[in-house]
């Protein structure tokens, strides 16, 4: 007697069903499409103002953020979360979502032009002391072969970082205004070793970097900065290849008369 044939699998199918599933069990909100008055609204808010007042309930909500001893400031799931996540229960709000969504839109203008105070920035380094980044010890001698391709590095950063930043618009603009010899290439247009400068004389071997505290200040970055990306090994990198290079911080922006003199003794108008 012959066994009867089975019929394969569709992928598909497969993917719209278990689809169909988890928008069934998809849980909809008690209070979705329900307004809020405005006194309720208030005293919510005096409820959660005299909650965060209290020290002990600070300190009990901060420890409840805690992932673990050596990594602070992350708010921890429980094994149930995980599971219901996994199951399809819950659903992360953007899944699925392009960055055209309006949603995603929203999101994203919400958090441009945020600006850290120095206490934020330091509480931030706190927290991410002691993380162990998910490729340390990762050796690819790929790519640091092709990080020596100046035509690689280029389309690299090109599509790496929007460019030019606010603050190197802001330094453009006074370039243009007082007609200083210096041009924009921090777009990834010129590669110097295996560096990209933001701005270089016409005539002249030298470079002004834009930096700003969150990425090249180790002592307040949330981040591990690279050598290379902090003031002085930049400069005596841009040294050895034969450049002359200038750091402006991005605070100094701020003194526009100021950081016109300092630019002019530099470049020698």
């Amino acid at each position: 007697m012959t066994e009867k044939s089975e019929k394969p699998i569709n992928p598909q199918a497969m993917q719209i069903a278990l689809l169909d599933e988890r928008l069934k069990r998809t849980r909809v909100a008690w209070n979705k499409g329900k307004k809020m008055s405005a006194e309720k609204r208030k005293k919510m808010s005096k409820r959660s103002y005299l909650r965060f007042k209290n020290p002990a309930e600070r300190l009990k909500i901060s420890l409840s953020h805690k992932r673990g001893d050596h990594i602070a400031g992350y708010a921890k799931q429980s094994d149930t979360l995980k599971k219901r996540y996994a199951e399809g229960d819950l659903v992360v709000w953007n899944k699925g979502l392009t960055k055209n969504d309006p949603r995603v839109e929203k999101y994203s203008s919400s958090l441009k032009g945020r600006k850290l105070s120095l206490t934020h920035r330091k509480n931030l380094s706190e927290a991410m002391k002691g993380r162990k980044a998910w490729n340390k010890g990762v050796h690819r001698p790929w790519l640091s072969i092709l990080n020596k391709d100046p035509r690689y590095r280029s389309k690299m950063l090109k599509g790496l970082i929007k460019r030019p930043t606010a603050p190197e618009n802001r330094l453009i603009t006074l370039i243009n205004t007082h007609h200083l010899p210096l041009r924009y290439v921090g777009d990834g247009s010129l590669i110097i070793g295996t560096l990209n400068p933001d701005f270089v004389h016409n005539n002249q071997k030298k470079i002004v970097e834009v930096f700003g505290r969150i990425y090249h200040d180790p002592v307040v970055s949330p981040f591990s900065v690279r050598s290379c990306l902090q003031e002085q090994p930049r400069i005596n990198i841009y040294q050895e290849l034969g450049y002359r290079c200038l750091v402006v911080w991005e605070e100094e922006i701020e003194n526009e008369e100021k950081l016109l003199s300092k630019i002019k003794m530099f470049v020698g108008n």
